[in-house]
């Protein structure tokens, strides 16, 4: 009898076959006192690794019902993997690993007696194992914690994990920090705590935790959370018909087709935006951290000195830059140290600029920043530049200033505000766009010609440094004639202002809006904010051929015509149309029509004509 059928006998009748399983239990303790005492050469055959494999598989299944009599099966496995795991047949050492977790499953042991152990096993070189290891402590944890929180198991798993990131074994740490980051994305562990522990590993002196830690925090805050299937954390989201109803007319005619498809994606983007502020605030893991000025430091102290290349550099750059835009934090050093790389000839110079644009905001002092914005002005903005970096260093102004607008004298803006009239477009929509901020922000630094309508007719606030603007009442409360200070709104009032920022939102996203405010200035800066607009360069000639090659395919042989089916072609029509229709043409109809002028030009050119072919 091979042991599936026997297992299948003991877990259905334990009692009755309660010797076979004591039996096949007193093999495996003389197998295993044979393997301690002689040494893992004696399972060096296919044959005996085969047979030792299956009797542990066998074991684990059945060694819970059999508790009081077997209690010391788990230590044993244990006890072999931490002496002999280096040594053993890569398949029982993966046999011995799944009877633990097969023991687990059942609760039969619990998750801290085989936890250190685990990582242990993450110090061999044995990938598919420390593959399946990775994922069964992930799932282990998911279990944990399926039906309720378990705050004691859930603290003493995260002190051993913390633990095991300051461990001087590279494989080991990086797993633990691994198991950290996969909790948190999957949402079992998305707490403060957890998203503090993983900040830790910036601070590792190994470069791949270095590397994951900031990649953590950077691609987590660029990424959009989860959708939830429960209905009650998702609500369904209704806009007020009568407002849906009135931009899918124009006047009493319905809007045609390519209206309609452009007005639903609007009514979506809207529908998306007002479950995000429904469902709650969802934070990003930047937004947990307890002490981001002190982060933000001690990742600037490695930013100096690290030795692990440019890349691991520019990753620093890009996560303070993004902890100092996120919570207002002051790191006065680190715009000087990003300008030692801002240089035209730098491979990432656009990336490089984002990160110093972004990391500017109004709680920076202006002496701060203007030896940045010179540095732009002589390094990038000048007659002896080429038009794309002129327009990259305009555009990187534009982001730097609409963040701080006391960072500009008067001089230096108008200088660049006189580049809208020049030859190159780029540079032109980078200046205008300039412009278009500083209208909005300080009108008066720029000339009375270029501060438009709405600066030149009304007065513009001009905010002094460190004044933040302070909301002081709700938003087009006026249009429905009340008074919020006088008055106590209703649910009527609301849902009519809902409604108008209902219409309002749909339009801006439609493009139809006629004077749009301007949006917020957002907290990140990406690539494409400061390339701007790019001239297509011209292809060569290899170029042209390729693409000329990657259109003919899937037609006919060029220069070959397919035969002709169906009636007969206009030029056979027009021999037979009606002489009174023909005389009713519009082409008819405009000789006679024509000038004497005309008349003799049409003449001489049918009399040049006939010379020629003559």
């Amino acid at each position: 009898m091979d042991f599936p059928q026997l297992q299948n006998l003991v877990k259905r009748e334990p009692e009755t076959y309660k010797e076979e399983f004591l039996s096949q239990y007193r093999h495996f303790l003389a197998r295993l006192e044979v393997l301690r005492i002689s040494g893992c050469q004696v399972l060096s055959d296919h044959r005996d690794v085969k047979e030792f494999a299956a009797l542990v598989d066998f074991l684990s299944h059945t060694t819970p019902l059999f508790k009081e009599h077997v209690p010391e099966f788990s230590s044993n496995l244990i006890n072999l993997l931490q002496t002999k795991a280096a040594e053993l047949d890569a398949t029982v050492r993966r046999a011995l690993t799944q009877g633990l977790m097969l023991l687990r499953n059942k609760n039969a042991i619990l998750s801290m007696s085989i936890l250190p152990l685990f990582f242990e096993l993450f110090r061999l070189h044995d990938k598919p194992l420390r593959k399946l290891v990775f994922s069964f402590i992930v799932s282990d944890v998911r279990n944990l914690n399926q039906k309720t929180q378990n705050p004691q198991a859930n603290r003493q798993l995260q002190n051993f994990l913390v633990a095991m990131l300051k461990d001087t074994e590279e494989h080991a740490a990086k797993k633990a920090l691994d198991v950290l980051i996969e909790l948190y994305r999957k949402n079992i562990w998305s707490d403060a705590r957890t998203v503090n522990f993983i900040s830790e590993a910036i601070l590792s002196p190994h470069r791949k935790l270095l590397v994951s830690a900031c990649n953590f925090f950077l691609q987590q805050d660029d990424e959009a959370p989860p959708p939830d299937s429960d209905e009650e954390e998702n609500p369904q989201i209704n806009l007020d018909p009568g407002v849906v109803s009135k931009l899918k007319h124009t006047g009493s005619v319905k809007i045609g087709k390519k209206k309609s498809r452009k007005l639903a994606r609007a009514i979506a983007a809207v529908k998306r935006k007002r479950k995000a502020t429904v469902s709650g605030p969802s934070f990003s893991a930047i937004q947990l951290l307890h002490d981001p000025q002190g982060l933000a430091e001690k990742a600037f102290a490695i930013f100096k000195r690290t030795t692990f290349g440019f890349e691991v550099k520019l990753l620093l750059m890009r996560l303070i830059s993004r902890l100092i835009s996120c919570h207002k934090l002051l790191v006065l050093n680190f715009y000087s140290a990003v300008q030692k790389y801002m240089k035209p000839h730098h491979k990432q110079i656009t990336q490089i600029l984002s990160f110093a644009a972004q990391a500017v905001h109004e709680l920076v002092p202006p002496d701060a920043i203007e030896p940045l914005i010179r540095g732009l002005m002589n390094d990038f903005v000048s007659d002896r530049c080429s038009d794309e970096v002129m327009a990259i260093g305009i555009n990187t102004i534009r982001e730097i200033c609409d963040r701080q607008p006391l960072a500009i004298t008067e001089e230096s803006l108008r200088d660049l505000a006189a580049y809208k009239s020049h030859r190159n477009k780029g540079v032109v929509m980078a200046a205008r766009s300039l412009i278009g901020v500083f209208r909005t922000r300080n009108p008066v630094l720029l000339k009375k010609k270029d501060r438009g309508k709405v600066a030149a007719t009304t007065d513009v606030h001009v905010a002094n440094f460190g004044e933040l603007t302070i909301a002081s009442g709700i938003d087009n409360v006026e249009l429905i004639d009340k008074d919020p200070t006088m008055e106590v709104l209703s649910q009527e009032d609301f849902d009519k202002l809902r409604a108008m920022q209902d219409e309002t939102d749909i339009n801006k996203k439609m493009g139809t809006t006629l004077k749009r405010p301007r949006e917020e200035v957002s907290e990140t800066v990406g690539e494409d904010d400061i390339r701007g607009h790019i001239k297509r360069a011209k292809q060569d000639k290899e170029a042209r051929m390729a693409s000329v090659m990657a259109g003919r395919e899937g037609r006919d042989r060029f220069g070959q015509r397919s035969r002709k089916t169906g009636g007969s072609t206009n030029k056979e029509k027009q021999k037979h149309k009606p002489f009174l229709m023909d005389l009713k043409s519009s082409k008819v109809r405009r000789k006679t029509k024509r000038t004497l002028a005309e008349v003799g030009k049409s003449k001489r050119k049918s009399k040049e004509k006939r010379a020629r072919h003559f």
